[in-house]
């Protein structure tokens, strides 16, 4: 009985935070199905986020399920994350924010009953224990439903007695009280009416609403089950085993310890070679890094463009061939463990010398072509991935079991926190304020483009650009935004979003009588 009355739990839990969820996010599925507007996701997101993670940790402590720091602090980050969506009006931004959190939450469940802690698994495992979490969310309220049919059909007649009597009573009253509704509102004109009052507030005013709402219960409640039910039954199922699993484990783990199938020779020539072209590419990036123009006719620009990515590339192929060479190569002895750690340093090195050459193509990139999302994201990708060559190092010399993992998933918490704090879109266009010149002009019609996250840098831009029709165009963002976020604004307050409700206070008092002249003489960027 013990897991059928988990099952009913997890329903019961789904199917109100299911109705719960509607009530927050319906008026923006509205919005977005029957409006022009993009609207992003306010502050209904985080408030439905902390209310989940609170009822997936009320019910784990009703079950007596260990929660230590160790096990729950990717908490801290996943609300972080979730309130940044209703911080950032950028979309883009909205999309990061909401896939941390749903990996996040799939590494917390998977990592709440796992017999290791988060900072212990690798790489690979946190990605296998996201792919699992998803497949497994997506089959286990099937399975808490036969568990909870399991319950139903098992109750003896006197333990359900009372419940069989209240559902009957309830499924035999539901017609008797719709026919009685029917003939007494044909009867008297004012009770129909009060009736009509009272099912308007209970139930939209169509059916077409009515069945969005139903769909959008279900999908929510669905979701919910399926990853409460992952997190929970595993976890209890794993108490239950513990002894067992304690001694299957102590017993297995040392013969999973090493298992070097590389030699020392393979190993060496493999670093050899890469250290040895690394070494001639970065004594052409020196010339290019502290000399002047390049030769064969290109320029600092020209050059910036060519093999950028590739560097990235480099660098992420760099990380994986050393991780790869560290586990499969066998080092017999000290002194071949200290020769491949000393090639492996070299490099590391190199790879951070065509790092900072990429960091300065991108920069160069940037001054030449301006700065763009995918841009600003891959130059501040390139810290994360300098961080993880020094993981690298960490993981080499043993630091600590599974450091480099442990790392990884830290640099890119630290790496979507950046872009949050960083304020994207509005770093973008101050950065291209500041690179307008008379031969590079302001590129408008990209701004044009942007939330009101990058409202202060366009009110700059306004008043103080020489140019009218820069000004005009930036007038008529500014009408288009005022005009989205005055219609935003009779929305319901769960759809609230901080960066949108400060922009439109800002916008509504130092707009006035501009809206007419923005409307008259709109100004549109071709794309």
């Amino acid at each position: 009985m013990y897991r059928e009355r988990i099952a009913v739990q997890l329903v019961i839990v789904g199917l109100v935070l299911g109705f719960f969820g509607n009530a927050l996010f319906y008026p923006y599925l509205t919005l977005l199905l029957e409006s022009d507007l993009l609207p992003i996701l306010g502050i209904g997101f985080p408030i439905f986020v902390t209310v989940v993670v609170v009822a997936g940790l009320l019910l784990a402590r009703l079950h007596r399920i260990p929660l230590s720091l160790r096990r729950i602090w990717v908490v801290a980050p996943l609300l972080f994350f979730a309130v940044m969506v209703a911080v950032r009006a950028d979309w883009v931004m909205m999309l990061v924010n909401i896939l941390a959190v749903f990996a996040l939450g799939g590494l917390l469940l998977h990592y709440l009953s796992h017999k290791r802690y988060l900072d212990q698994a690798t790489a690979l495992e946190y990605s296998l224990s996201l792919i699992a979490t998803g497949f497994s969310s997506a089959i286990m309220p099937f399975i808490e439903l036969t568990w909870v049919q399991r319950w139903m059909s098992s109750l003896s007649l006197r333990e359900s007695k009372g419940l069989v009597q209240v559902g009957r009573g309830l499924l035999l009253a539901t017609p008797v009280l719709i026919v009685f509704i029917i003939l007494l509102g044909s009867a008297d004109v004012i009770f129909a009416q009060r009736i009509t009052d009272l099912l308007q507030n209970l139930i939209p005013s169509n059916g077409e609403s009515l069945i969005i709402q139903v769909i959008l219960i279900g999908i929510i409640a669905y979701v919910v089950i399926g990853m409460m039910a992952y997190g929970i039954v595993r976890a209890v199922e794993a108490q239950q085993n513990e002894t067992t699993e304690s001694e299957s484990t102590s017993e297995a783990e040392p013969a999973r310890k090493r298992g070097g199938s590389l030699g020392m020779i393979e190993a060496g020539i493999m670093l050899v070679s890469v250290n040895l072209l690394f070494l001639f590419f970065v004594i052409i990036q020196l010339q290019y890094l502290f000399g002047g123009d390049i030769t064969d006719g290109f320029t600092y620009s020209a050059y910036a463009r060519r093999g950028f990515f590739e560097l990235v590339a480099v660098t992420v192929l760099v990380l994986v061939l050393g991780l790869w060479l560290d586990r499969a190569t066998l080092r017999r002895s000290v002194m071949q463990s200290g020769l491949f750690r000393a090639m492996a340093i070299v490099m590391v090195t190199l790879t951070l010398v065509m790092l900072v050459s990429a960091w300065h193509r991108m920069s160069l990139y940037e001054m030449a072509y301006g700065f763009t999302r995918l841009r600003v994201y891959t130059h501040i990708f390139m810290l994360a991935l300098g961080a993880l060559l020094g993981a690298f190092l960490l993981e080499l010399f043993r630091v600590k079991p599974a450091i480099f993992s442990f790392s990884l998933l830290l640099v890119m918490i630290a790496y979507v926190g950046i872009l949050n704090v960083l304020n994207v879109e509005d770093y973008i266009a101050w950065r291209n304020i500041e690179r307008d010149t008379s031969e590079v002009a302001l590129d408008v019609c990209y701004l044009d483009t942007f939330s009101v996250d990058a409202l202060p840098a366009m009110f700059h831009i306004y008043r103080t650009s020489e140019i009218e029709l820069d000004r005009q165009q930036v007038l008529s963002w500014l009408l288009k935004q005022w005009n989205k976020l005055d219609r935003l604004s009779k929305m319901p307050i769960t759809m609230m979003n901080f960066s949108q409700q400060s922009a439109y206070a800002q916008l509504d008092a130092m707009l006035p009588g501009l809206e007419d002249g923005g409307k008259s003489n709109p100004v549109y960027c071709i794309r």
